[in-house]
């Protein structure tokens, strides 16, 4: 390392430094420029005018953008570390599909309300769900939001535009002998281990395809979840409520045994393809061996999420502790449980209140106001 040049510059390296004391504290900056002859004699005239020209440059404040394009590509790249890589992918895939079409031209401050509304509007008018719509605008309206956060808009016009309404989950469950039906119609091994799995554990979808045989435990008959695969992507489950041991059932234990023959031995995912690769998403098995399997039965088509309805429905409907569920599935709270299943929960006709049975009461109580009543009315 070099010493302090006390004639305010140093070469290090073939390049100019200039260097100096601002404010109390030493500083050296790289001028970029090589040392010869010609920027050395001008350097030695200019140094101090650099150091503060560069130191300048440095600590001056860069003016954000207020193209509304520039500055949302510039937020979301900005703090994609706090995020998952599947969410990263979302959020990007939102803003270029069905934000940055619409306010290609717009600045920061020409987003106002009147805006907002129209293009929330048009996404309806395009047939989108009310829960899509509102991710879609849970993503816009972050990026406003961070823009009033940076002073560059004094309002964020979300906070004046209604959310789509949006309808209640379509849960539509199988009854167990529908699941007894489906899995007699499954063709293949390890397709009936996999939905008997999914009904009796209540996994998403994801959570399913991510489990590898080390997260299971025989011995203690428990299963953790660890990973989600999403668009062939590994990662971590929705939330940190998602990564979780639970309890293996007995219907669970015996598919995994059986599945044993086809997978474990390589050491790898309990569920895997013909290439002997992990499964891509549900959408594949949706498209694939489930699509059949209903046909098969001649049940209505549902999609495979509804195994998760199932578990907790059944689960609940026969009075299973809600705690207990609620873990089960991953959810942070069993409020959240509780909101989605309430109508599952069976309530048989009690007599209330019977401690008021023997609860007396004055006689003849009505018969005395009665005639108090009409002596009044006759006075």
């Amino acid at each position: 390392m070099q010493n302090k040049n006390k004639a305010g510059f140093m070469v290090r390296g073939n390049k100019i430094y200039v260097q100096g004391s601002l404010d109390g504290e030493f500083k050296r900056y790289s001028t970029g420029k090589e040392a010869n002859k010609l920027n050395l004699s001008w350097i030695k005239k200019n140094h101090q005018k650099e150091l503060l020209r560069i130191h300048d440059l440095k600590t001056k404040p860069k003016k954000q953008s207020t193209n509304f394009i520039e500055y949302a590509l510039s937020n979301l790249e900005l703090k994609a570390s706090g995020r998952k890589a599947g969410t990263i992918k979302d959020y990007n895939k939102i803003f270029k599909g069905k934000i940055q079409p619409f306010f290609k031209n717009y600045d920061l401050n020409d987003i106002k309300r009147n805006d907002l509304m129209i293009w929330q509007n048009n996404l309806v008018k395009d047939g989108l769900a009310g829960k899509t719509i509102n991710s879609i605008r849970g993503v816009f309206n972050f990026i406003l939001e961070e823009a009033r956060k940076d002073e560059i808009i004094e309002k964020n016009y979300f906070t004046l535009v209604d959310r789509v309404k949006t309808k209640a989950p379509d849960i539509t469950p199988f009854s167990l002998d529908e699941v007894k039906l489906m899995l007699s119609k499954a063709n293949e091994c390890w397709q009936k281990n996999l939905i008997q799995v999914a009904f009796f554990t209540g996994l998403r979808s994801g959570e399913l395809l991510g489990l590898k045989w080390e997260d299971i435990n025989f011995v203690s008959k428990t299963i953790s979840i660890k990973r989600a695969i999403r668009d062939g992507k590994i990662d971590t489950p929705k939330t940190q409520s998602s990564i979780r041991t639970i309890d293996m059932l007995p219907l669970v234990e015996d598919a995994l045994l059986k599945q044993k023959a086809n997978t474990y031995l390589r050491n790898s995912f309990v569920f895997l393809n013909y290439l002997g690769n992990h499964l891509y998403d549900n959408a594949s098995i949706r498209r694939g061996f489930w699509k059949n399997i209903l046909m098969l039965t001649g049940l209505d088509h549902r999609d495979m999420y509804q195994t998760r309805h199932t578990f907790a429905s059944i689960m609940i409907s026969r009075g299973e502790d809600i705690l207990w569920v609620s873990q089960i599935l991953g959810h942070s709270n069993p409020n959240i449980t509780l909101s989605i299943y309430a109508k599952f929960i069976k309530t048989e006709k009690v007599t209330r209140a019977t401690f008021l049975n023997d609860f007396s009461i004055a006689k003849n109580c009505t018969k005395t106001a009665h005639l108090k009543f009409k002596q009044k009315e006759s006075a």
